[in-house]
This record gives structure tokens, sequence and C-alpha cells, in this order.
């Protein structure tokens, strides 16, 4: 299939500022609605697109980390954010606040947990979207 020379021209600026969204919704979201199964969702879907008009092997050469590493370390973020309470005598999931920044705002053990979310989503679906763009080709 002919991809259109508009299309291949805008899909990597397209990617990137969705993906830059993706990233302010993960930040703000654990402590305003979103998070990082949104955030995660917006970052595969940039990739979708990118993969979709450049074809899987273009795409996977431009990820720094499989797929499943992605998915390995997102769940390595969420075991810390819920045992990291716990060493410091407290429950489960807890929130740990440590220090704040001027416009990110409280960064905590909240933010690594979604951050985890966010990996093991964005893991997830890229490794179902490769798949599928795989079988096309």
């Amino acid at each position: 299939m002919k991809t259109s020379p508009i299309l291949r021209a805008s899909v990597l600026p397209l990617s990137v500022l969705i993906g830059a969204v993706s990233l302010v919704v993960l930040i703000r979201g654990h402590n305003q609605p979103g998070g990082g199964f949104i955030g995660g969702l917006l970052a595969a879907s940039a990739l979708a697109l990118y993969g979709a008009v450049v074809g899987p092997a273009e795409t996977r050469a431009r990820l720094p980390l499989r797929p499943q590493t992605l998915v390995a370390l997102g769940l390595a973020c969420v075991t810390a954010a819920a045992a990291l309470p716990l060493l410091l005598g407290d429950a489960l999931l807890e929130g740990q606040w440590w220090f704040t920044l001027p416009i990110v705002g409280k960064i905590s053990s909240v933010l690594l947990f979604d951050t985890g979310v966010y990996l093991v989503v964005l893991g997830t679906v890229m490794v179902i979207l490769l798949a599928l763009l795989e079988e096309k080709d």
C-alpha cells in the first residue's frame, strides 16, 4: 500500500507531539485525573500511528528498548512503589512524598507506581500492535 507523502512527512512530528502529551498526562495524573494508564495508551497510540505509516521494521528500529523490556521495567517500578512503604514501616502502597518541583508538583511513590503502569501498558500494547503489523506485512 502506497502511503501519502503528506502523511509520511507529518507522522514523526505528530507522534512526538502525542508522546509529549502522554508524558504530561503521566506526570500530572498522579495528583489529577489521568496517570499511567491513559498516558501509556497515548504513547502506544503515537507508536501505533508511526508503525502504521512506516511499518513494523522501522518502528522496532526506532524503539530504544524492546516492548517486553518495558513491561519488565514497569513491573519493577510497580513492585518498588508497593514495597517501599513496607520498608519504611508504613502500609502496602501507602504514598511516600519525597519533594516538590515547581512545574511538576509533588514527586512521590505514587508517580513511581504510575510510571510502572505507563510502561506496562505501553509495552503490552506495543507487543500486540507490532505483532498485528508484522502479520499484515
